[in-house]
């Protein structure tokens, strides 16, 4: 059957292409009336998503305006922006501050002696020791003394004997060192300070009397009542007052040189073991613990004491009382619990005297370090006297039995005395300050320079000054001032002041044993990675503190033929940041150990050059780096140049070359920078930090840029013009919307042209509910605005909103937290109020435009649906057609070659017809 190829047919010579269409097009009025349907829906739609758009850009500025930072945002302005910078935080106060950057921060520098070259001049065999802590000059800062009250800072007067007077003026002083550096250093009047237990003794070495000698305040202050020195003697000594109090909310982190305290989360610490019968025990968990005087607490209020035992802290030290009177066979003791280490910390590791445990104490005195905290925090078998004789002959017993700080030690020896003579030896520390040094200034000497322990005292000798023999002094060496203890924290203890990696290593004891370590977040101190590793009972191995207080070792225990091993597991390094990859050597029981210490010990071999260690230093990542400079000189100008990688006290480091000498002069000492906070010495407080930046005070973030005498004013003060642009912004938003919502359904009566919303409901009732959120007042509010109009903010004509900054700004000034109240009170505020009101209407669940959006969307599907079934249906009418029509145009070819075939037939049969 043929197909109708062309528009018009061959045989009937009719436009049959054109007939089709408008058969069909007849009959499409329906889809096309659809399709102008669904573009009315379309429009509608996209209108409402405009409304829609519009509304969720009003959301977005009242939720801005219902935010604590739009109104708690601050400025500040610095009187002189080229000494002091100020970043305020949210909880800085608003108001005047006056500062004084007193002092910048330094950071150490060492230079080295000169050396000829840096290639080829070799220096010798040795090591290189360096080490962050260790130091026993411990300045006491004057913000702790007086139970933390602090000293006042002023002026005073001192008068010597001979009448000469000196004004001391520690308006910038930090700690009670730098009091007695003024008062050392001041030529004008001949006295000597020191610090001496807990207060300053003051010594007229004038040698005359013409009037007392005396210490006097000025200008009204308070200052030398606040060092204990408010006086006067007609003597030559001023004992001043003890000063260095600790009072009983004293913090855990500072007792025993900072040190601290290591608590074990989850678990009690402490057994108290009572002499009753039966005899009371009861466990004690001090993890809530954060002064002394909660140590104390968590004792007398537990739950099983009852009374039965008091504990006391005075003074930085605790006593224990057994309050039960006896009678049961137990003793009165103290146990640590749990893998606990607090009994020495909190110098409770004693015994019993009757009912009483005396702790020791655990703050040093003033400027001084505890003695218990030396020889790696041993401290001395027994305290005692001790025998001196100088090289002249002259003698002194000294009782140090009650000694609690080196201090003590030293003062004792510096004014020992042989019938009212003193003896010629000046005690001091030594050139590293890690040790003391006994110095004999005897002029003539004509014997030995002896000290001696006495009795069972073994201090002298356990000091390392014990002596005999024709020499003029003594060095202690290192005291191993301990810096690192169970309570260390692991941040800052890795190589280079990191922290060791969450990760895992194994040990391997002499006999091939092996245990794999895990460090995990819980492991948060040293205490824990000792615990972790004792607790493992595959390997022989015993992790403890070492004897040089600068972190702690491994000690094999199996006694086999193999080597002490410890590596990191699957690329980790927690054994690199614990410092436990280094050689193997034995203690003195000839026992394998592996140290992990703060200090790092640098080799240097014979061939070493100048060069070669510069490159050994900057690679040993020991807090410093090391440069050559060329200094110029004609001879030996080439010199090695340490410096520190931290600034301030935190980045002191000790240097110490043994086998050569390098020369080492520390040209610039680490200092932390100061700041006073008020304009007032005497009022003001003095604070410090090892950068130059502090983030204390007023609670904001304040950089020193340069030194200078001259006061600096700190205005700090609410955000106005940020508070202002956000209204602003949450203005233009609204109005936004009513232009939209007037474009929507605009109609004009000249040319019939509507708004693609004009007419809809929705609209009205939108802008309905708009303007009444911001018309009608709010009466559930504290403060003294109650609508948008108080705050300047008024509907013009057309319902748009215009906003009066003048207005604005008084109502900011006036009351600034009615203010903010009014737009970010919870449920009343303008924010909560407007979000509720726009949710209303752009919920995607229950809004009123989604919904309505919701339901056009079906329309246009089901439109959208019916079209594709009438397309469907004329589709097949036009497949008819053509069909009909092709078989039309076969039936009239046909008919055509019948007619032809005829007119043949007839022309045959009448042939003269033609």
């Amino acid at each position: 059957m043929g197909t109708i190829s062309t528009s018009v047919g061959l045989a009937s010579n009719l436009p049959t292409g054109e007939i089709i269409d408008a058969l069909i097009n007849a009959q499409r009025g329906t889809i096309d009336r659809l399709a102008s349907r669904a573009e009315e829906y379309g429009a509608t739609s996209g209108g409402l998503n405009v409304l829609s758009g519009n509304l969720l850009s009003l959301t977005g500025s009242a939720t801005t305006l219902g935010k604590e930072t739009t109104f708690d945002k601050l400025t500040t302005t610095v009187s002189n922006p080229a000494l002091l910078s100020v970043a305020p935080s949210p909880d800085t106060p608003v108001g005047t501050y006056e500062f004084e950057a007193i002092r910048k921060a330094t950071t150490q520098q060492i230079y080295s002696k000169g050396f000829a070259n840096t290639d080829t001049q070799t220096l010798g065999e040795g090591v290189i020791t360096i080490a962050s802590g260790g130091k026993l000059a411990t300045p006491t800062p004057l913000d702790i003394l007086n139970e933390g009250q602090g000293v006042a800072r002023g002026v005073f007067r001192i008068t010597d004997g001979s009448g000469a007077a000196a004004d001391i003026d520690i308006s910038d002083a930090v700690s009670v060192n730098d009091v007695l550096d003024l008062i050392n250093e001041n030529t004008a009047i001949s006295v000597e300070a020191r610090a001496e237990g807990d207060g300053i003794i003051l010594v007229d070495t004038s040698g005359q009397s013409a009037t007392d000698f005396s210490v006097a305040e000025l200008n009204g202050g308070h200052a030398a009542e606040g060092l204990g020195l408010l006086k006067t003697t007609a003597g030559t000594t001023i004992t001043g007052d003890d000063i260095n109090t600790i009072p009983g909310d004293y913090t855990l982190d500072l007792i025993n040189g900072g040190n601290g305290l290591r608590l074990i989360e989850g678990a009690p610490e402490l057994r108290i073991s009572l002499t009753d019968d039966p005899t009371t025990e009861f466990d004690v968990d001090l993890d809530d613990a954060v002064t002394l005087q909660d140590i104390a607490d968590a004792i007398n209020d537990h739950e099983d004491n009852a009374g039965k035992v008091l504990a006391e802290v005075n003074n930085g030290q605790f006593t224990l009382t057994d309050q039960t009177g006896g009678g049961g066979a137990g003793s009165f003791e103290l146990t640590e619990i749990n893998d606990a280490n607090v009994l020495h910390e909190l110098g409770l590791d004693v015994a019993a005297v009757g009912n009483t445990i005396s702790g020791e104490r655990i703050i040093g005195g003033l400027d001084s370090v505890l003695l218990r905290n030396l020889r790696g925090g041993q401290g001395f078998d027994q305290l005692g006297s001790i025998s001196l004789t100088d090289q002249s002959g002259k003698t002194a017993v000294v009782d140090l039995s009650s000694a609690t700080s080196l201090n003590d030690v030293i003062n004792a020896i510096n004014q020992a005395e042989d019938t009212g003579s003193k003896l010629n030896l000046t005690a001091t520390f030594d050139e590293l300050g890690t040790g003391i040094r006994i110095i004999d200034t005897t002029a003539s000497p004509s014997g030995n320079l002896t000290i001696a322990d006495m009795g069972g005292s073994t201090l002298a000798t356990q000091l390392g000054i014990a002596v005999d023999a024709s020499q003029s002094s003594v060095e202690s060496g290192s005291l191993n001032l301990q810096y690192v203890n169970a309570a260390t924290s692991l941040d800052g203890y890795a190589p280079g002041g990191g922290t060791p990696q969450t990760s895992a290593f194994t040990i391997t004891d002499s006999a091939g044993n092996t245990a794999t370590i895990s460090l995990s977040t819980s492991v948060k101190n040293i205490g824990d990675v000792l615990q972790r590793i004792n607790s493992n009972e595959t390997i022989n191995v015993q992790a403890q503190l070492n004897e040089t207080g600068d972190g702690f070792e491994l000690i094999d225990l199996a006694g086999g033929a193999e080597t002490l091993t410890v590596q990191d597991l699957g690329g980790g390094q927690a054994a690199q940041g614990l410092r436990l990859l280094g050689e193997v050597d034995t203690n003195e029981g000839g026992q394998q150990r592996i140290s992990s210490r703060l200090t790092t010990e640098i080799q240097i071999d014979a061939e070493d050059t100048l060069n070669d260690i510069a490159e050994k230093l900057n690679n040993a990542n020991a807090g410093l780096t090391a440069a050559i400079i060329d200094d110029g000189s004609t001879l030996n100008s080439k010199r090695l140049v340490l410096n520190s990688t931290r600034s301030g006290s935190e980045g002191a480091l000790i240097l110490d070359s043994e086998g050569f000498d390098l020369g080492l002069t520390i040209t610039t000492r680490a200092e932390d920078a100061v700041l006073r906070i008020g304009s007032n010495p005497a009022t003001a407080f003095v604070t410090t930090s090892s950068t130059n930046r502090f983030n204390t005070g007023i609670n904001a973030l304040i950089d020193i840029k340069e030194v200078s005498e001259d006061p600096i004013t700190v205005t700090v003060q609410r955000d106005q013009d940020n508070i202002i642009n956000s209204v602003q912004s949450f203005v233009d938003s609204y109005n936004r919307i009513i232009d939209a919502a007037a474009d929507l359904t605009k109609f004009d009566p000249d040319t019939g042209e509507r708004g693609v919303l004009q007419g809809e409901g929705i609209v009205l009732r939108l802008l309905r509910r708009l303007d009444s959120e911001v018309t009608q007042p709010v009466g559930n509010l504290n403060g003294p605005y109650r609508s948008l109009v108080d705050l300047g903010i008024t509907v013009t004509s057309g319902g748009k909103l215009q906003l009066d900054d003048e207005v604005l700004k008084t109502a900011l000034d006036d009351n600034p937290a009615a203010v903010r109240e009014f737009f970010i009170e919870a449920d009343n505020g303008l924010s909560d109020r407007l979000e509720t009101t726009v949710d209303a209407f752009t919920d995607p669940f229950t809004g009123a435009i989604s919904l309505q959006n919701e339901a056009l969307t079906a329309s246009l599907q089901s439109i959208d649906d019916r079209i594709g079934v009438l397309n469907e249906i004329l589709e097949n009418k036009r497949a008819r057609l053509v069909e009909q029509y092709a078989r039309m145009e076969t039936i009239i070819s046909e008919l055509n070659s019948q007619s032809s075939a005829i007119d043949r037939l007839a022309a045959l049969a009448n042939p003269g017809s033609s």
